[in-house]
């Protein structure tokens, strides 16, 4: 499956789940009203973006404490999990997470070893 395909679906998962229900409802609440300006929206829009980025540590947090624990089973449903926050916030917001890893990953083939640190 490519990356474009899983944003797809997990992000539709994510909107029939109702994940998605507050942010949608409040960002089209204040497009209606006119007394709102682009920046205010914007902002809202982020508070929104920082929420899910923090999701995305917790399920980070979880994989260590899986770790910890040497749950190797917890561990790998955390990073799926991870995957899939990350997945569900790039299909929200309507990136291209696969332009953007392919090139990630041609740049860092580019890189020096260890990006030309000794750790």
């Amino acid at each position: 499956m490519e990356i474009k395909n899983l944003v797809e679906q997990v992000h539709e998962t994510m909107c029939e789940k109702g994940f998605w229900d507050d942010e949608h409802g409040i960002l089209n609440k204040i497009l209606k009203n006119p007394e709102f300006t682009d920046s205010e929206y914007q902002a809202v829009q982020k508070a929104f973006m920082s929420q899910r980025l923090m999701l995305t540590v917790s399920e980070l947090s979880e994989a260590l404490e899986a770790l910890r624990d040497d749950d190797t089973d917890n561990f790998a449903e955390e990073l799926a999990d991870t995957v899939i926050r990350v997945s569900d916030i790039s299909g929200g917001y309507g990136w291209n997470l696969d332009g953007y890893v392919f090139e990630k990953m041609a740049k860092n083939k580019r890189r020096a070893r260890k990006h030309g640190r000794s750790f």
